[in-house]
């Protein structure tokens, strides 16, 4: 667990440039698949060292995720939204260490080994990958700040259309 923490402290001060140079979703996604990849790395770890490292690495690429979506909350989301949804979004780093707990009793509690409760904490990073990558658009701050004034454009219509009154999504 340090490992990871020591490895979001040093992701936090290489990430932050890697989003204003690439864009804020190109780094999340980017983020979300070596985090993704270290975890899987982490579950077929031969020996203690290359864990360690695997949940290093992990712990740099998780702190994409945390910056990005913070930085897209702040981009995105109106004013009176913002400390709410970002709230939402950190309880989740609250109900981490209690879900992983819950992994660990249903798996090793039961007679299975640490890989197999390590392959169980992937599955919510494999969704939220899955599921979220897709559907993320750019920030329109970002698109302007780069001279793409017409994706800009784009995004902000497709978000108008979407958050009309009674649509059905």
């Amino acid at each position: 667990a340090r490992a990871c923490r020591y490895g979001g402290l040093i992701g936090s001060f290489l990430v932050v440039p890697l989003a204003d140079k690439l864009g804020r979703r190109r780094t999340l996604v980017w983020s979300l698949c070596a985090a993704l990849l270290c975890a899987c790395m982490a579950v077929i770890a031969p020996n203690i060292i290359f864990l360690v490292v695997c949940r290093l690495l992990g712990g740099v690429a998780s702190s994409g995720v945390f910056v990005g979506v913070n930085t897209l909350f702040i981009e995105f989301l109106p004013t009176g939204w913002r400390t709410r949804m970002i709230l939402v979004f950190k309880t989740w780093y609250a109900l981490a260490p209690i879900m992983t707990s819950a992994i660990a009793w249903l798996t090793l509690g039961h007679g299975l080994s640490w890989r197999h409760c390590a392959a169980a904490t992937v599955a919510p990073m494999l969704l939220a990958t899955l599921v979220c990558c897709p559907l993320l658009p750019e920030s329109p701050r970002f698109l302007l700040a780069v001279g793409r004034g017409d994706e800009a454009r784009a995004v902000l219509t497709a978000m108008v259309v979407a958050s009309r009154p009674g649509r059905v999504t």
